[in-house]
């Protein structure tokens, strides 16, 4: 019986023993599926925001490139307009009589008149619109007044009635830049630009 007891006991070791060494196993390996769990959790964050990074570039880029086709169509509607108005400017520095300011006037009255309104956005209306049209109205008033002089025998282009023409030319010529820097800023087109 001792003998059966011995072989009991001999058996029994040998199978803990190979429990034991296999539970020491199971350890090691959960903790490195643990490790890769985390691992691939953290890649799949990573994933993620990358993937949203790209996103986000993806709509700056596209706000981007909508903001330079606003920016273009504006051009191309009110470019004609800017530039009459700008070379009203240009000669008013070198000299320009009234007969000539009227006549450009006129030029610019056609340009004027051949915009069209209703397929302006709001925003080129805004940024470039309503500045060139406020030039346009500077020079108007400015040729007004200067009629008015000519036409009074007691009035002469010098001095103060001289100054108050500049004064109306220098706030149309600063609406004009106004305009011109609108449209080098495609920003002032985008959705967030007002």
């Amino acid at each position: 019986m001792r003998k059966f007891v011995i072989a009991l006991v001999v058996a029994s070791s040998w199978s803990l023993g190979g429990c034991g060494s296999s539970g020491g196993e199971d350890r090691p390996n959960a903790k490195a599926e643990a490790s890769a769990s985390a691992d691939a959790e953290a890649s799949k964050s990573a994933e993620a925001e990358a993937e949203l990074e790209a996103e986000k570039e993806a709509e700056k880029q596209a706000a981007r490139a909508a903001a330079q086709d606003a920016l273009d169509d504006c051009e191309g509607h009110l470019g004609g307009l800017l530039e009459a108005l700008r070379q009203i400017d240009g000669r008013l520095d070198v000299g320009l009589t009234n007969a000539d300011l009227t006549s450009r006037l006129g030029d610019v009255a056609v340009t004027y008149n051949d915009i069209p309104f209703k397929k302006l956005s709001v925003k080129c209306v805004q940024w470039v619109g309503v500045p060139l049209e406020n030039a346009y109205s500077e020079y108007s008033k400015s040729v007004t007044k200067w009629d008015a002089c000519i036409d009074d025998y007691y009035c002469s282009v010098e001095g103060a009635k001289l100054a108050e023409l500049q004064g109306h030319w220098s706030t149309a010529s600063k609406q004009i830049d106004q305009a011109k820097r609108a449209l080098s800023q495609p920003k002032k087109f985008t959705n967030s630009g007002i």
